[in-house]
């Protein structure tokens, strides 16, 4: 589990969070905090802003204003620490047509990530996905 502000109980707190290409916008003062047990979902047409949004507070891009907090860990200073806790997987990701499963795991596990075989073997299992 992060180490941050777990007593605030706050997953994830955006401040003023805006992200400016230039003079464009990507979005603009997102101002939100999450409580412990709360689920959230982005919903809206493409152009919305929530692919932004999410890689605004995961650091993948970096804001232009404001600040996103996970478990009062900032997301740009502690970028590392959350990004070794959080997992995030893009919607238009491309991945090769003949990879298995498996051998995707393997491949992204070779990026230093330290992985637990017998966990993933459990999962697959009980997803049926053997």
């Amino acid at each position: 589990m992060i180490q941050g502000d777990l007593q605030a109980n706050t997953p994830l707190k955006m401040t003023n969070l805006t992200k400016l290409y230039g003079q464009y916008r990507g979005v603009k003062d997102i101002n939100l905090t999450l409580q412990h047990g709360e689920v959230f979902g982005f919903l809206g047409p493409n152009g919305a802003g929530k692919s932004t949004t999410i890689r605004t507070i995961l650091n993948f891009i970096t804001p232009s204003e404001g600040s996103a907090t996970i478990y009062g860990l900032d997301s740009v200073k502690d970028s590392v620490e959350i990004k070794n806790n959080i997992g995030y997987l893009a919607g238009d990701i491309a991945l090769y047509d003949n990879m298995t499963g498996r051998n995707l795991l393997k491949f992204l596990t070779r990026l230093g990530k330290q992985t637990d075989w017998a966990y993933v073997d459990e999962l697959a299992h009980r997803l049926d996905a053997n």
